[in-house]
């Protein structure tokens, strides 16, 4: 019976845990825990990055799906090691439920995926992950660069019709297999960068902030000279314009203002991405400002109904849940693909989360994610770099968590106050 009463003692506790929240472990254990923690989660972060990068080199990579298994996996394995308070283990939970049943009516796991990579950055340092997930993109787009340089692999450029005004032209690729992609790259290591350099605890030093965004300024309109990529330019030009505003005048950066426009700059993206699949039909059969706004963005427009015999992309083939083994289907206009891909229901939680994130971003001071979130969100009405299966793409999933989580922080030593 003393065996008995013992194991249903042991159950009970461990149920009183789950929901209530972890008691203080052992010292011993904490340190194992934190060990094992930081082991499979650098262990999964780095898999996940490396697979980004071989991607983007258009290296062929077989078994793909066995690779998101393991970090999968790995990322569980975090989670399950992880101390969560009873909101916490409820937040997760409800999320894993939600993204398990958009995966059991699609057969799409890229949610469950993202959202158990989320819960696993709870007890991570994020200033920390996220100067190494920096460090390991730049690093291997360097290598693809350098690899395409020497001729050892991957294509310096190509000679082609990109569907511009201009016909057939010659632009450099550096072993990303097209010019937008190359300065794709770079733009999301131009975020990557001035989010780390704008939250790092330093004394402002404006002859040091002059040098750097200069450079950063510098060697947007160089890589521009080779890539003839004028939307990741021009938005990387403006990035960098409104990082330094905000940085120079705090009474900007203070003020509700700013953070509303970024929100109504999200809706607006929103709407043109909506409106854009909904009269893509239009383009061919009346023509005029539709053609006219299609053209001005390359044709994305034309293409969401006229690419496809079952007009992909277009707001007629939008679902609740999304589409199923079809997500291999690719189009640019990133908004218009998380909605096709994921479903309207996803989408507009996930636009929702967003509008959550700018407004912590004000809760916290945070203006560099700020910036981060709403050039994000014009780039993708255009590309669809962020709207990926790759997780190593998304390094704004960092930024949110470490908002996410250190709001929680906040609240938990708020509560502890008497």
């Amino acid at each position: 019976m003393r065996i008995g009463q013992q194991s249903i003692s042991t159950e009970r506790l461990y149920l009183t845990e789950l929901i209530t929240g972890p008691r203080q472990r052992p010292e011993r254990v904490e340190a194992l825990y934190r060990h094992l923690r930081e082991a499979f989660f650098y262990v999964m972060l780095t898999i996940e990055l490396v697979t980004m990068i071989v991607e983007k080199s258009d290296m062929p990579m077989p078994q793909e799906s066995y690779i998101f298994r393991l970090t999968f996996a790995l990322a569980a394995g975090v989670v399950l090691l992880s101390r969560y308070s009873r909101t916490g283990w409820l937040a997760g939970g409800g999320i894993l439920c939600f993204t398990l049943v958009c995966y059991l009516l699609t057969g799409n796991n890229d949610l469950l995926r993202y959202a158990m990579f989320f819960l696993a950055c709870r007890e991570m340092d994020m200033r920390w992950a996220l100067r190494y997930s920096f460090c390991v993109t730049a690093a291997g787009f360097l290598t693809i660069g350098i690899l395409s340089v020497t001729g050892i692999y991957g294509t310096f450029s190509i000679t082609a019709d990109y569907g511009r005004e201009v016909g057939v032209e010659t632009r450099t690729v550096l072993g990303f297999g097209h010019p937008n992609t190359l300065h794709g790259a770079y733009y999301a290591l131009l975020l990557f960068f001035l989010y780390m350099y704008e939250s790092s605890q330093r004394e402002r030093n404006h002859y040091q902030d002059a040098i750097v965004y200069g450079l950063a300024f510098l060697s947007n309109i160089l890589l521009y000279q080779l890539t003839d990529s004028r939307t990741a330019t021009a938005l990387g030009c403006v990035t960098i314009l409104v990082m330094i505003l905000l940085s120079v005048e705090r009474w900007l950066r203070v003020r509700r203002f700013a953070y509303y426009f970024g929100i109504l700059v999200l809706m607006g993206c929103i709407g043109l991405s909506v409106w854009s699949a909904a009269v893509s039909e239009l383009t061919n059969t009346v023509g005029g400002i539709y053609r006219r706004i299609s053209d001005i963005l390359n044709g994305r427009v034309l293409i969401l109904y006229y690419d496809s015999k079952a007009h992909k992309g277009s707001l007629g083939t939008w679902t609740l849940f999304g589409i199923g083994a079809d997500h291999d289907y690719f189009f640019d206009m990133g908004w218009v693909r998380l909605f096709y891909w994921y479903g309207i229901i996803p989408a507009l939680l996930i636009v929702a989360f967003v509008v959550y994130l700018i407004i912590l971003s004000h809760k916290q001071g945070n203006y560099a994610a700020l910036v981060v979130f709403v050039s994000m969100s014009l780039y993708t009405v255009i590309e669809a770099a962020f709207v990926s299966r790759y997780i190593g793409r998304l390094f704004p999933l960092l930024i949110a968590a470490r908002l996410v989580y250190h709001q929680a922080e906040m609240q938990q030593r708020t509560e502890r106050v008497p």
